[in-house]
């Protein structure tokens, strides 16, 4: 009987332990699982801020330096608002942020759709560029297409006060050099004269325009070419010496 009693003891023993180590697999599992939610979500964030290629330094690398990225062919794009100074004037500060990421939430849409990237935004400007990271064969098209649906889709918008919101934008295309700048809140940012060159089209462009330089020009298909012509066309360009490299 004694042995009897023993062996169900030691049964009973082994199944309490054995539904223990049941629980302690099923609360790692559980951790697990919440750890790589978590990365996921982290590396999420990371890929709306920074390239693929540049995350994957930072995570691999052990903190030594990003090489900056060279770039032959991209086409670089400047919008801003006309006239946003006396704008913002009669707005709230909440006022003129809603109504800016409204704006820019439809623009970074827009940014998928053309396959461009959005470099960042600087007040009520918004900075861009295809052909990088990725190189894309139509990167001039592409940027000309995003410049058009950015008019288009605010065509029609108004700011609370009730006035007519329009954008000015330059579109330069050539080479420039990317890289990430120090360690807190990094950005993936361009630098070189396409850049100055696209900026100073923006400032030398008209409202509801797009001011192209023959760079950009020349590197259009015939179809986005034939957008220039007509009596009142939206895209002109520009040959002055100043805005080429």
């Amino acid at each position: 009987y004694g042995e009897v009693l023993l062996i169900g003891t030691v049964g009973i023993a082994l199944m309490l332990v054995g539904h223990h180590l049941d629980l302690m697999l099923i609360e790692h599992f559980r951790k697990v699982v919440l750890v790589e939610h978590e990365i996921s979500m982290t590396l999420g964030i990371c890929r709306n801020l920074l390239p693929a290629h540049v995350i994957d330094h930072m995570v691999w690398s052990n903190g030594k330096a990003l090489p900056c990225d060279r770039f032959e062919e991209v086409t670089i794009l400047f919008a801003d608002i006309v006239g946003f100074t006396s704008m913002s004037s009669k707005l709230t500060p909440q006022q003129l942020v809603d109504l800016l990421n409204q704006i820019f939430s439809i623009f970074d849409r827009k940014a998928v759709k053309n396959k461009v990237y959005k470099v960042e935004t600087i007040g009520d400007c918004y900075f861009c560029a295809t052909g990088m990271p990725e190189k894309d064969l139509h990167h001039a098209d592409n940027m000309l297409r995003m410049a058009l649906d950015m008019l288009e889709t605010t065509e029609h918008l108004k700011t609370p006060a009730g006035e007519k919101i329009q954008f000015r934008i330059g579109v330069h295309s050539g080479g420039t050099v990317a890289g990430v700048m120090g360690d807190k809140m990094p950005r993936y940012h361009l630098f070189g004269p396409s850049v100055q060159a696209a900026n100073e089209l923006e400032q030398r462009g008209k409202p509801s325009k797009i001011h192209i330089s023959d760079s950009t020009r020349q590197r259009l298909s015939p179809p986005m070419l034939a957008l220039m012509q007509g009596d009142d066309p939206k895209v002109f360009y520009s040959k002055q010496a100043s805005i080429i490299e």
